[in-house]
């Protein structure tokens, strides 16, 4: 079914999205649609519906996030190590540390194979 705007879409998801996530969904859900008109183009034995809601939700689990309460609000993207600092504790974040640089190899020291033996003493007139 494709849908002409956003009143037309399933009460369970116009009970659950802001309207700019309706509108995304709309979008992404007449998209799929067209694209997966043919069942050849399908994985799986879904019918067109199906897979068309399932990628409209897989491309607003890209933009927004579900809270505790149930809720779909806007993902915050957080761009720099200091902003991820502002943001800590209110939500999870891995800031991005400076870049490192390698450590140096150490070099490979070589001697004379009768140095190496145990019963080998050295001379130091050698």
């Amino acid at each position: 079914m494709y849908y002409q705007n956003t009143a037309e879409l399933p009460d369970s998801v116009k009970n659950s999205l802001p309207q700019d996530g309706l509108n995304l969904y709309l979008q992404a859900y007449n998209s799929a649609w067209e694209t997966f008109a043919d069942p050849e183009k399908r994985i799986g034995n879904d019918d067109r519906e199906t897979v068309a809601h399932k990628v409209a939700w897989s491309v607003v689990e890209k933009s927004y996030t579900k809270t505790a309460q149930g809720s779909w609000v806007k993902a915050i993207a957080i761009n720099t190590a200091s902003e991820a600092r502002s943001w800590r504790g209110r939500i999870s974040v891995r800031a991005a540390s400076k870049p490192t640089t390698p450590k140096p190899k150490k070099a490979l020291v070589t001697a004379p194979e009768n140095v190496l033996r145990s019963d080998t003493r050295i001379s130091p007139e050698a």
